[in-house]
């Protein structure tokens, strides 16, 4: 197993693209409770783990469902880790070339928007 959150905190650097995507990605575990007199924080243990690049390039299409929301930093997490891993192993996506090396802010931008307008 292969965990892609790590991956990324150990390979990104701060002139790639994907950097935008790090303070996210860095706390996506990080719980907070804001209760008096002072706030408590504690660290979840999220894994986002692949057996492999096809594992990767399957959860990537789970991702791009139309039914899938990303209402949550947990879900984002695993579609830019999942793009930026899928994009050093140089996958290309022949119908959207440019969406691994440049993925939305909003990955609904994407996986809902563009894939609904090449439908249509």
């Amino acid at each position: 197993m292969f965990d892609l959150r790590q991956y990324y905190l150990n390979s990104i650097k701060e002139e790639d693209y994907y950097y935008r995507f790090y303070p996210m990605v860095k706390d996506v575990d990080i719980i907070s409770s804001y209760g008096l007199p002072v706030p408590k924080v504690k660290r979840e243990k999220i894994q986002f783990l692949v057996y492999d690049k096809q594992d990767a390039i399957n959860k990537f299409k789970e991702l791009c469902q139309p039914e899938q929301k990303f209402d949550d930093n947990k879900k984002k997490c695993w579609f830019y880790i999942v793009c930026y891993y899928l994009n050093r192993c140089g996958v290309y996506i022949e119908q959207f070339p440019n969406i691994l090396q440049s993925p939305p802010e909003i990955p609904s931008t994407f996986t809902y928007n563009e894939i609904q307008l090449l439908i249509i």
